[in-house]
């Protein structure tokens, strides 16, 4: 009965052939049963063109360039795949390992009578079986003379040089140049399968010029309810049914049994605020900036006592919906405005309770002076209520104002945007300034917008002292 069920099952499949492959434990992620339902679709023709947006180290190669060619020949060991990747040796690496899978003891009791390799054909760039089928494994720059039944793009852009449009550019052209002849059977397809790396990389292209051709499965490493590129559950011409995302909470990670929110927050950290926009959210945003432009900010790091006195002070915070210590940060934007100028003085920004961040917020108060506005959200809901009163009621000897969040984070940050761009916004210098600027540059794509959000609310308090965030109607409690 195993037989049978792996022999029809991609998923079932990979749980058994995973041993075989790969020492580590199998772990059976939800996300990779899904990938393995779409490529079946592939498989039978109910999918042509295909694109699958994963992390890194979410067993992306294994499924889709290890496993899936090896269980399509079980019944239909006549395809031809051609696997493609932005190196040689990686296309090369999973070929081998795909058919040291179809040489093991394990593939062979169970489905060697399907076929026999041919001797005369088994090199790791290209291999045959005896009913026709054959994998071709290349780079990119390969791509132009083969083809195959499947075409799969695993990774096509090298991470270090998806930065340059020289040569992200060549590999988007020869790439889609290649691929109208590169499959050759009516009911071929055509798999791409990779990270983000830059909002104009091969994925970018596909989406924007041809987004009826390609059926899009994207998987973040944490979810949004708000992801432009969320997959809803999707019937196919053919009456199949496929699932989507099942993850409803924002901020439920894709694979938690290996990316635990340590392990996580460590990688998140390690990339940095663009890169994880890319690598981890799906979601790109270029380097210089989305709604901010790094060039604003070229020659406006001062330091702090090239700051005019006087003017009006606030500190705007944002703060974590949670106290649990997850991806959320609480953060605190001090900003000074002086005539038609803004100094982003200081940020605060750190995982706390709320026991914490009354410790933190007293601090920062304390250095700050009295001459610094607080200016806190008030979030709906009792809790939210509870939290404001309770940081009023501590912050008695300071003047301390709120007002609730409307509009979107976008909005509510344009004005401070639109400063920036004018040449009015200038960064106090500090440690925290290369965070910042990564985090201003990657928004509103980026995983963070705690600060950018404190930011906002400090920009529309110093802006009309006496009103509060755009659209807002503000509560002032003076102490």
């Amino acid at each position: 009965m195993t037989v049978d069920v792996c022999a029809t099952n991609l998923s079932a499949f990979s749980r058994h052939a995973w041993p075989h492959v790969d020492p580590s434990p199998f772990v059976d992620g939800w996300h990779a049963r899904l990938m393995c339902d779409y490529l079946q679709a592939v498989s039978d023709g109910d999918i042509e063109r295909l694109v699958i947006n994963v992390p890194p180290g979410h067993q992306k190669s294994l499924t889709v360039c290890v496993f899936w060619p090896v269980w399509v020949w079980i019944e239909k060991p006549e395809k031809r795949f051609m696997f493609t990747s932005y190196r040689g040796d990686l296309a090369l690496r999973d070929a081998d390992r795909s058919r040291q899978l179809i040489r093991s003891e394990w593939y062979q009791r169970s489905f060697g009578s399907s076929f026999t390799m041919r001797p005369d054909q088994d090199t790791k760039s290209r291999y045959m079986n005896n009913r026709g089928g054959y994998r071709f494994s290349t780079s990119v720059a390969g791509i132009m003379g083969e083809g195959g039944d499947f075409v799969i793009l695993d990774d096509p852009h090298n991470v270090e040089q998806a930065e340059s449009d020289e040569v992200r550019d060549e590999t988007v052209r020869k790439i889609r140049l290649a691929l109208p002849s590169r499959v050759r059977a009516k009911r071929g397809g055509v798999v791409v399968i990779m990270q983000r790396l830059h909002e104009r990389d091969l994925v970018g292209a596909l989406l924007a010029d041809e987004p009826d051709k390609w059926v899009h499965l994207c998987l973040p490493a944490r979810y949004t309810d708000d992801h432009p590129f969320k997959r809803e559950p999707l019937e196919l011409e053919s009456g199949r049914k496929l699932n989507g995302d099942r993850r409803t909470e924002n901020g439920e990670k894709l694979l938690p049994e290996l990316f635990d929110e340590e392990r996580l927050t460590t990688l998140e950290e390690q990339l940095g605020a663009y890169g994880t926009a890319g690598q981890l959210d799906q979601l790109p945003a270029p380097r210089d900036g989305a709604l901010f432009k790094r060039e604003w900010f070229d020659g406006k790091v001062v330091k702090a006592a090239e700051v005019p006195h006087g003017g009006t002070v606030a500190r705007g915070y944002d703060f974590a919906s949670s106290e649990k210590q997850t991806a959320k940060y609480s953060a605190g934007s001090k900003m000074r405005r002086v005539d038609k100028r803004f100094y982003i003085e200081h940020v605060w920004r750190e995982r706390v309770s709320s026991y914490e961040l009354k410790r933190a917020m007293r601090r920062l108060a304390e250095g700050d002076g009295h001459d610094c506005v607080i200016d806190i959200p008030r979030d709906p809901g009792q809790s939210g209520e509870y939290q404001r009163s309770d940081i009023v009621q501590e912050f008695d000897d300071f003047t301390i104002r709120s007002s609730p969040e409307t509009g979107s984070k976008v909005a509510r940050a344009d004005g401070l945007a639109g400063q920036a761009e004018a040449g009015n916004v200038y960064l106090v210098e500090g440690a925290w300034n290369r965070d910042y600027l990564n985090e201003l540059c990657a928004f509103p794509r980026g995983t963070f917008s705690d600060q950018v959000d404190a930011s906002s609310r400090a920009y529309h308090r110093v802006r009309k002292p006496r009103s509060g965030p755009v659209g807002a109607a503000p509560e002032v409690i003076e102490g």
